[in-house]
C-alpha cells in the first residue's frame, strides 16, 4: 500500500501502487525538491512534463495533484413568488396577506375582556375586529374597558414583499437558517424561530428579514440558560424556508441553484453560516461543523469554489441517540486569506503567521502539493464506494455504478454471476478479495454473489431511492419517486466522467456515446431499514442453506441453472399486489 500526505487533506489517502492520480510528476532531484518546493517547478518547462495520469508507485514529495473543479453555469436574477409557498394567503401585484394576524400580542383573550366587561365573547370579538357598528352602552362600556386594559384592536394581518430575490441578502439569511433556523407549529400555522449566541448576529437577522420580507421580526432577549432568539410569528416565511430547505438538521441539503449562485452571493450564504455557526474564535482553524452530510459536503464546496482547499472529517456520535458530526475546515495559511477576504466575521488572524498559501489554482483544478510518500506492507483500512452527488460536487476517479448499458450498447461484458465465480477462481490463490459490483436487486442476489465466491458486494441503484441518497423525491401517478442517474448517462458525461468511457475529449452532447440511463426510482425510505432487509435476506439465505460463516455458504453451496420461464415462476405471479413488502418491490 502506497499512504499519501496530501498539503490540506485531513488523513492519509492509502492507496493500491497502481492506482492513478491525475498530477504532475517533476523531472527534478530530491534534493531540489526540498529546497525549492512543488510551486517552484511547476513554472519551469525543463522540470514540467505538463499534467498526467501517474501512478501512486511513481509520485515523489513535491509532486502536484489536482482536484477539478465542478463546472457550473451561474444562475442569476431568480424570484420566488411567496404566494406559491402559502397559496391560502391573499395576493396583488407586489404583496402577499393572510385572514388574519399571525400573532395576537395582547396579553388578555377574549374570555378574560367578557368576564370584565359584562359581555359575551362574542361581542367582545366583533367589537374588537371592528365588525359591530351599533353604538350603544354595551359597545361604550366595552371600549372604556378595553381602553383601561391598554388592549389593541382591529389588528391588521402584515403585508408581506411577493417577489423575493435570491440576492445576497437572502444568500445571508439562508446561511443563517442552515445553522441555527428551524420551523415550528401546527400544519396551518408555521412560525421560525433561530437562536445565536451572539446578540448581534440576531438583529443582523432581524434587519434581513424586514428588508426582503418586508416583515418586522423580533429578537428576544436571552434568558438564563437560553441564547439570543428571533422570532418569526408568520407562516409564509416559515413555509418558504423549510420547503427551500427541507429535512432536519441531519439531512439538510440545499438545492442546486442556490450553489450556483455568483462569488459575492457565495461570500454572504459562508458569512451566515459561520457567523451562526459561532465557530469563528479560533483564528488559525475556521471552521463549520453539521450533522448533516450532504450539507458538509456543499459548504466544502462552495469554500471550493471561493478558491480555498476545506479538509472535510467526521466524527462518529459518542452517545447513543446522537447524530454524527462533520467538520469542514480551512486551516494554516489560508485563514490569513480568509480574515482579509471576510472582514464582516472580524477574524484576527496573527501577523507572524501571515505565510503564503500553500495550494494554487486556475479555472479548472487546485492544485495541491504532496508532503509525503509512505510504503506499508499491510494496512486494515475503511473503504468507501464515493458515487457522483446529484450536483456533481464531488467526482471520483474512475468510480463505477451498475446502471450502465455497456454490454448493449458495446457487446463486451459478461453475465454476473458468471463473472463472479471466474474471478474468485483466478483471484483465490492469490488471497485477492473480490468486490461483486452490480446487479444487486434482492436480498437474495447478495446470498447468490457471496455464495458464488465474493467477498463483499457494491450497491448502487437499490439504494437510489433512499432518504441518504442524493436525488430530488418526485411524485408520479400517486408515488413517490427520486431522480437517478448513471455514470455512463449524457448527463453524466456532460459533467465530467466522460473519461471513464474514453469519451473525454468530446465537448458536444450529439458526439457522446452514452452507456448509461437517467430515470426514476422508487422511494424506498432510510437507508437503515433497507439495510435491515437485505441482512435479514442473506441470515435466511444462509439458514436455507444450512450455512453458519460465510466460508461455509461459499463451500457447501451448489448453484442449479434454470430456465427464464422458471426466473418468472420464482417471483410472485397470479396475483395483484396491493401492499408492498419492504424486501420486495416491482419497479
Amino acid at each position: 500500500m502506497i499512504g499519501l500526505n496530501v498539503n490540506g487533506c485531513p488523513d492519509k489517502i492509502w492507496v493500491t501502487p497502481n492506482h492513478e492520480f491525475l498530477a504532475v510528476a517533476f523531472d527534478a532531484p530530491d534534493e531540489l525538491r526540498q529546497k525549492c518546493g512543488g510551486k517552484y517547478f511547476f513554472s519551469k518547462p525543463k522540470y514540467n512534463s505538463g499534467l498526467r495520469w501517474v501512478r501512486a508507485d511513481e509520485l515523489k514529495p513535491q509532486d502536484i495533484l489536482v482536484i477539478p473543479k465542478c463546472q457550473y453555469e451561474v444562475e442569476e436574477d431568480l424570484y420566488f413568488d411567496l404566494s406559491d409557498f402559502a397559496p391560502h394567503y391573499h395576493a396583488d401585484e407586489t404583496s402577499i396577506w393572510a385572514n388574519k394576524p399571525d400573532c395576537n400580542f395582547n396579553t388578555e383573550n377574549y374570555n378574560r375582556l367578557a368576564t370584565g366587561s359584562g359581555a359575551t365573547t362574542q361581542a367582545i370579538g366583533a367589537i374588537v375586529t371592528d365588525q359591530r357598528r351599533a353604538r350603544d352602552e354595551l359597545g361604550s362600556q366595552v371600549e372604556a374597558y378595553l381602553n383601561e386594559t391598554g388592549y389593541t384592536g382591529a389588528l391588521q394581518p402584515d403585508k408581506l414583499h411577493r417577489y423575493i430575490p435570491l440576492d445576497a441578502n437572502l444568500m445571508r439569511l439562508l446561511g443563517y437558517y442552515l445553522a441555527e433556523g428551524y420551523a415550528l407549529g401546527n400544519e396551518n400555522n408555521r412560525q421560525l424561530r433561530f437562536a445565536f449566541g451572539e446578540r448581534d448576529t440576531a438583529e443582523d437577522v432581524c434587519r434581513l428579514i424586514n428588508s426582503i420580507f418586508g416583515y418586522q421580526a423580533g429578537a428576544l432577549p436571552p434568558t438564563p440558560g437560553h441564547s439570543p432568539e428571533v422570532m418569526v410569528c408568520n407562516h409564509a416565511i416559515a413555509r418558504f424556508f423549510e420547503t427551500l430547505i427541507p429535512g432536519g438538521a441531519c439531512n439538510r441539503q440545499l438545492p442546486d441553484f442556490v450553489l450556483n449562485q455568483p462569488k459575492e452571493s457565495l461570500r454572504q450564504l459562508l458569512i451566515g453560516a459561520l457567523r451562526g455557526n459561532d465557530c469563528l474564535k479560533d483564528a488559525q482553524r475556521i471552521a463549520y461543523k453539521t450533522t448533516s452530510p450532504h450539507l458538509a459536503h456543499q459548504i466544502a464546496e462552495v469554500f471550493t469554489r471561493l478558491g480555498y482547499l476545506p479538509s472535510l472529517t467526521g466524527y462518529k456520535a459518542t452517545q447513543e441517540n446522537w447524530a454524527s458530526v462533520y467538520h469542514v475546515r480551512i486551516s494554516g495559511a489560508q485563514c490569513n486569506r480568509f480574515a482579509a477576504e471576510f472582514p464582516e466575521l472580524g477574524v484576527e488572524f496573527p501577523a507572524h503567521l501571515a505565510t503564503g498559501q500553500e495550494f494554487f489554482s486556475d479555472d479548472r483544478y487546485l492544485y495541491v502539493s504532496l508532503l509525503s510518500v509512505e510504503v506499508a506492507e499491510d494496512q486494515e483500512l475503511e473503504v468507501f464506494n464515493i458515487e457522483v452527488a446529484e450536483d456533481h460536487t464531488y467526482v471520483a476517479n474512475r468510480v463505477a455504478v451498475h446502471n450502465c448499458t455497456t454490454r448493449v450498447v458495446t457487446g463486451a461484458g459478461m453475465p454476473q454471476i458468471t463473472a463472479i465465480a471466474e474471478s474468485a477462481r483466478a483471484a483465490r490463490d492469490a488471497g485477492v478479495p473480490i468486490i461483486a459490483d452490480g446487479g444487486i436487486k434482492f436480498s437474495g442476489d447478495i446470498t447468490k454473489a457471496i455464495a458464488a465466491g465474493a467477498d463483499t458486494v457494491m450497491i448502487g441503484s437499490l439504494f437510489a431511492g433512499t432518504d441518504e441518497s442524493p436525488g430530488e423525491i418526485i411524485l408520479y401517478q400517486g408515488r413517490s419517486f427520486k431522480s437517478y442517474r448513471g455514470m455512463g448517462s449524457i448527463s453524466a458525461m456532460k459533467r465530467g466522467s466522460g473519461d471513464r468511457y474514453y469519451q473525454e475529449s468530446e465537448d458536444v452532447e450529439s458526439k457522446f456515446v452514452p452507456e448509461g440511463i437517467e430515470g426514476r426510482v422508487p422511494y424506498k425510505g432510510s437507508l437503515a431499514a433497507m439495510v435491515a432487509q437485505l441482512v435479514g435476506g442473506l441470515r435466511a439465505g444462509m439458514g436455507y442453506c444450512g450455512c453458519k460463516t460465510i466460508k461455509e455458504l461459499q463451500e457447501k453451496t451448489r448453484f442449479i441453472r434454470i430456465s427464464s420461464a422458471g426466473l418468472k415462476e420464482s417471483h410472485v405471479h397470479d396475483v395483484i399486489i396491493t401492499k408492498e413488502a419492504p424486501n420486495y418491490r416491482l419497479d
